[in-house]
């Protein structure tokens, strides 16, 4: 995996040096929207390196706070680096794969009850005996279309690759 920590602290020194934080000081919004999405970056990293620390769990309630959890902070360091690159004046165009991991976090623990409206509706369950602290499956009803249940599995370890290259390049850049 690359590593987000080291392009984090390069985005720091850039960001401080004499030239450039006279220059970012004189919006006070946008100095600490981008201190705050540069924290949150480096918090939600740390995260994600303990969770691919943990050891599989038979206890169903730890592998929901894992899912839960891991799912949660991928979402928070996506809004992180939006939040950075709106601070710094940056255009970035959505990036198709962190988008399907934003809705694969809604349709599973973030808006489970209730996606969609009118015809699209549809309702989420995660399957317990497919629970695991790096996976889960997806139940999906759609009450009012042709293909009444779908069944999706997740690697969350996947996720968190995907997630780790897309936000690497986009840092990448933006340093």
């Amino acid at each position: 995996m690359k590593d987000i920590s080291k392009i984090e602290l390069e985005a720091r020194k850039y960001i401080n040096a004499a030239r450039k934080i006279n220059i970012l000081l004189k919006d006070k919004i946008a100095w600490n929207k981008l201190c705050s999405s540069l924290d949150i970056i480096g918090d939600t990293e740390l995260a994600i390196k303990e969770y691919l620390k943990i050891r599989k769990t038979t206890n169903d309630g730890k592998k929901y706070l894992y899912v839960f959890g891991i799912l949660q902070i991928l979402f928070v360091q996506q809004d992180a680096v939006n939040n950075l690159c709106e601070a710094l004046n940056i255009d970035v165009q959505p990036n198709p794969e962190l988008l399907k991991i934003r809705e694969i976090r809604n349709d599973s623990i973030g808006h489970p009850t209730k996606r969609g409206f009118g015809k699209g509706k549809h309702f989420n369950f995660i399957v317990r005996p497919y629970l695991g602290h790096t996976a889960f499956s997806l139940m999906t009803v759609y009450p009012d279309k042709k293909i009444d249940t779908e069944f999706r599995h997740f690697d969350i370890r996947e996720l968190i690759k995907t997630q780790n290259e897309n936000i690497y390049t986009l840092l990448k850049k933006v340093v």
